[in-house]
């Protein structure tokens, strides 16, 4: 309860005192504080707690005098308005029924989520619900139990690729971690339903696959032979300036494929006499709050010419893309077109498996760090990754940029 965290964006939730719950339809209340800042956010969450207080009494008094039903929906829906809960949630006062099947269920959890997801998060989810209804079917709720559960998990492991879409096209079936992805959409609708009092228990919990193979398998590094064939005629036969450039900034800075797809020529600037790649949430969506972070820009980069092509002078001032060739999809993302590209690319010069692909290129820039001894901790710093120590995580500040381009300086790739 209290402040929580979602994104970029904190939210305020509260349970609801249990003598007013049958009043507001609700277990617990959730506004947005439509802030990052963790100062207006606590500010914000101070006034919502104080006028919940003069809300709450008043409708105590509401109900002790008699008032009647139309009067007192009234003023839960003046309370819900007043602290900006959802939509969704001030509907559900006045909702007599409860959801009683499967689908009503996903349904509200999905007014519940959206706008508090992202685009994308929110389509994956919706995927995942609609793959959840095709396998369970529409069951009414007090039948969601564990041998249901456990019996969509079995039929995932038998479903091809694609199953909602052109099923001619697909090759395989789903991997286990795409199985366990299914199964904790499945997982978080059932406990957020039992929070919010509308089943009785979680069947989906603990029922995950577990991995019989080690996590840094499934991607594959490239070795030296494997990057020169890949990446070796790149700046001498690519016309477009992002092929030539992104997989090796992918291989040489270890920066995602959004990473590099986003960045503007402000985000390269000169720092302490090193030109780095500043990778910060202004340029577009991150993966973790980790992800921003400072890398120095390797000198074979800046020996071929990387300043130079892409306009050293529009360096540390234009807030231009970088790669004028790219274009935002849908969900506001920059690599979409550009990962489908490689993916052809790299089949065509023999590379066929789904564990070498562009994000092998950043798997290949840990190891070789790893293999020449560099620490973990400015490992961690220059991949994005966050410090799980308290030592280090709280008390250390991050490593300077001399101590990063010393550690960047000692990859040495095989590429001519």
């Amino acid at each position: 309860m209290g402040l929580v965290k979602r994104g970029d964006t904190f939210h305020f939730r509260c349970r609801v005192p249990s003598d007013l719950r049958e009043l507001l339809g609700r277990s617990e209340i959730h506004a947005t504080l439509r802030t990052g800042t963790r100062r207006i956010a606590l500010q914000r969450e101070g006034v919502i707690q104080a006028n919940l207080a003069i809300w709450f009494q008043r409708l105590r008094i509401a109900r002790e005098s008699s008032v009647d039903k139309p009067q007192l929906a009234s003023i839960v829906e003046c309370l819900l308005s007043d602290i900006g809960s959802s939509q969704r949630r001030r509907a559900s006062a006045h909702e007599a029924e409860s959801p009683k099947r499967l689908s009503e269920l996903m349904k509200l959890h999905l007014r519940e989520k959206e706008g508090l997801l992202t685009a994308r998060s929110f389509q994956k989810m919706t995927y995942s619900y609609r793959l959840a209804l095709k396998l369970i079917g529409d069951i009414e709720l007090d039948q969601v139990n564990r041998s249901v559960c456990r019996s969509y998990r079995d039929a995932l492991s038998e479903l091809p690729q694609r199953a909602l879409g052109n099923e001619t096209k697909s090759q395989g079936c789903l991997s286990p971690k795409t199985i366990n992805h299914h199964l904790q959409y499945l997982s978080g609708l059932l406990r957020w339903a039992t929070r919010e009092e509308l089943v009785h228990g979680n069947s989906a919990e603990g029922l995950l696959i577990q991995r019989c193979i080690p996590a840094w398998s499934e991607r594959h590094s490239f070795s030296d032979s494997d990057l020169q064939v890949l990446l070796g005629s790149l700046l001498r036969q690519e016309e477009r300036v992002e092929r030539r450039w992104i997989p090796l900034i992918g291989l040489w800075s270890g920066l995602r494929l959004e990473e590099i797809c986003q960045l503007r020529h402000s985000d390269m600037s000169e720092i302490d006499g090193t030109w780095c790649f500043n990778v910060n949430k202004s340029a577009g969506h991150l993966k973790t709050p980790s992800a921003e972070r400072l890398v120095p820009i390797h000198p074979w980069l800046i020996q071929r010419g990387l300043l130079e092509e892409i306009g050293r002078q529009k360096l540390e001032v234009s807030q231009s893309q970088v790669w004028s060739g790219l274009a935002r999809d849908s969900f506001g993302r920059y690599s979409n077109g550009f990962g489908k590209w490689f993916g052809r690319y790299k089949t065509k010069r023999g590379f066929q498996a789904r564990v070498q692909c562009f994000h092998s290129l950043r798997h290949t820039f840990t190891d070789r760090l790893k293999q020449n001894s560099v620490s973990e901790p400015i490992i961690r710093q220059l991949v994005g990754h966050s410090e799980q120590s308290i030592t280090l995580g709280r008390y250390g500040k991050p490593y300077g940029v001399r101590a990063l381009a010393n550690a960047i300086s000692q990859l040495d790739f095989e590429i001519e």
